[in-house]
């Protein structure tokens, strides 16, 4: 799930402002710097890398 939310963030965009829209006016696009951009993307892995952990964490204490 969390592959799928990730990926899907870095190929949509988000409508700021849904009234624009309707008024068929251009969009106003908001683009991040490259040090929030690769801080974002941190953020992501460490929650995957968060997420396989914490799910490994049941199964081998039962083996255990």
């Amino acid at each position: 799930m969390f592959a799928i939310s990730i990926i899907s963030s870095f190929l949509l965009r988000e409508n700021r402002d849904k009234a624009l829209k309707r008024k068929k006016e251009s969009l106003v696009k908001i683009e991040l710097s490259k040090s929030i951009r690769r801080s974002i993307n941190t953020l992501y892995i460490m929650g995957l890398a968060n997420g396989f952990a914490m799910g490994f964490i049941a199964p081998i204490r039962v083996s255990i």
